[in-house]
């Protein structure tokens, strides 16, 4: 159901979310106002209890959201340092012999355009990209392939070699983000305490039941908008609100433009 939904727009997800969660509780809320008509109202221990439930439960959404917040702007400095690393690469092996200078700065311009064309797509879904994998073991051995026959040339190799690290180190958690989904027992946490924090409005009565409703709604409308957004923090590489590839987009942009100066 999640990843049918990351594919939605994010418009549509944020309505989905706060639709249910609104419909559900207001329905219920409905149905527990109109055993209570005609009771007198005894509001004030019900509503001290709202107010710890909702302080703690509020606590609980904040933290998560700003740790999901946090995922998501981890998986954009990982991509873009991913993206860096190539970039180095690429300027790195202009000091390679001829035959592997072209050989190694065509694979990386491949591996960008597999980026922007076939990985990018897969991931929206949780996969790969089978031909970026091979080409990132390519480039591997493409910095790996020639006997240095200068001290300088061994220098530029083992930058060569250091930046390839860090390229590898950045494509693994790229992908090892991309594998991960939000643990079962976060979401049944944040349901029951939803579930508590807007049942805790149930006690509360009030002679006028369209007001009181709308009260309800407005809370659960509140928690849907953190539910979605929760979700689209959570899957950095998915839906629309996702990691974009524009950094693959500049590196092939800086590319052309130092070859056409080049020539």
């Amino acid at each position: 159901m999640i990843y049918y939904l990351m594919e939605k727009a994010d418009w549509l997800n944020t309505v989905i979310f706060s639709l249910a969660f609104v419909a559900v509780f207001v329905t219920a809320h409905y149905f527990v106002h109109r055993l209570r008509t005609g009771e007198k109202p005894e509001n004030e221990v019900p509503s001290l209890f709202g107010h710890l439930v909702g302080m703690l439960y509020s606590v609980l959404l904040a933290f998560i959201s700003v740790s999901s917040w946090a995922n998501f702007d981890n998986a954009v400095k990982n991509t873009a340092k991913e993206v860096d690393s190539l970039g180095q690469l690429y300027r790195i092996s202009g000091e390679f012999p001829l035959e592997i200078r072209n050989k190694m700065q065509g694979d990386i311009v491949k591996y960008a355009q597999l980026m922007i064309s076939s990985e990018w797509p897969a991931m929206q879904h949780g996969g790969i990209s089978m031909q970026a994998y091979d080409l990132t073991s390519t480039i591997v051995k493409d910095a790996n392939s020639f006997e240095p026959a200068s001290i300088s040339q061994t220098n530029f190799q083992q930058m060569a070699l250091q930046v390839v690290n860090s390229f590898i180190e950045a494509r693994r958690l790229r992908l090892s983000t991309n594998e991960e989904t939000i643990p079962p027992m976060l979401v049944a946490i944040l349901l029951i305490g939803a579930v508590l924090m807007i049942g805790t409005t149930f006690f509360v009565y009030q002679s006028d039941r369209f007001r009181q409703l709308c009260l309800t709604a407005i809370l659960s409308c509140s928690i849907g908008l953190l539910f979605s957004l929760i979700v689209e923090f959570e899957y950095p590489y998915r839906g629309s609100l996702c990691v974009p590839a524009t950094g693959w987009e500049s590196l092939l942009k800086e590319i052309q433009h130092a070859q056409n100066h080049q020539t």
